[in-house]
C-alpha cells in the first residue's frame, strides 16, 4: 500500500502510526560510502554488494538496533535500478521516500502485483513479508528510508551477479520457464556486472 505523508502522522488501515517527516528534516546519516555496522565500513564482511558504490550511497543506522528493529537509508542515481528482492526472514518493510521519485513495484507471493506506482518525496509504502520489491529512479534519482522489523534483516535478490539464478542450473531454468537454450542463456547473461544496484542503460 502506498500513503502521502502530507500529515504530522499517518493513519493506516492497520492502526500503525507513523511520523510525518517535514522537507527540513534532516535525517543523521554517516556522509560516507559503504555499509556501515556498529559506525564500522564493512568491505571485507560484505565482499559482495561492494560493486554498486559508484551508483548509491547505502548506510545502516546502528541504534535503531538497540529497539529491535533494522533501518537503512540508500541514494539511488538518476535512472538506476535496484535489483527486485524480498526478506527471507519474514521482516516487514516500511519505506519512506525521501526525496526524489521514481517507480516502485511489490510483487505478492502468488506471483500478482500489488502496488505499480510511480512515488515521490512524502510517499511511504509497505511491503509485506515474503514480497518482491524493486525500485527505478527517475533521471533526477531517488533517496529512501525504510525501516525493517528486525536488527539484523537477511535479503534475497533476483538478479546481478549474486541473484538467485545463479544458483540455478540452465537445464532447471530452461524447464521452469519454458524456454529454449538460446532465450536461456540471453536471460542469464543479463546485469552479470552488478551486484544489487544498477546504473542507467547507456543511451549510446
Amino acid at each position: 500500500m502506498c500513503y502521502r505523508a502530507s500529515h504530522d502522522l499517518i493513519h493506516t488501515p492497520l492502526g500503525f502510526i507513523v511520523p510525518s517527516y517535514g522537507h527540513n528534516h534532516a535525517l543523521t546519516r554517516q556522509q560516507h560510502y559503504g555499509f556501515y555496522r556498529d559506525g564500522l565500513k564493512a568491505p571485507k564482511q560484505f565482499p559482495l554488494i561492494f560493486d554498486f558504490l559508484e551508483h548509491t550511497e547505502l548506510t545502516n543506522l546502528p541504534l535503531v538496533g538497540q529497539v529491535g528493529l533494522g533501518a537503512d537509508l540508500v541514494r539511488l542515481d538518476g535512472s538506476a535500478m535496484c535489483s527486485p528482492g524480498f526478506s527471507c526472514d519474514s521482516a516487514l518493510q516500511v519505506t519512506y521516500i525521501v526525496k526524489g521519485s521514481g517507480r516502485v513495484q511489490v510483487v505478492g507471493v502468488d506471483g500478482k502485483k500489488v502496488l505499480e506506482a510511480t512515488l515521490k518525496g512524502g510517499n511511504l509504502f509497505i511491503v509485506p513479508r515474503f514480497f518482491v520489491v524493486s525500485k527505478i529512479a527517475d533521471p533526477e534519482g531517488m533517496e529512501w528510508f525504510s525501516i525493517i522489523t528486525t536488527p539484523n534483516p537477511v535479503f534475497t535478490h533476483l538478479a546481478g551477479s549474486i541473484g538467485t539464478w545463479k544458483a540455478l542450473s540452465p537445464e532447471v531454468i530452461q524447464a521452469s520457464f519454458n524456454v529454449d537454450p538460446d532465450l536461456q542463456k540471453r536471460f542469464s547473461s543479463k546485469r552479470t556486472a552488478d551486484a544489487i544496484f544498477f546504473p542507467p542503460t547507456s543511451s549510446n
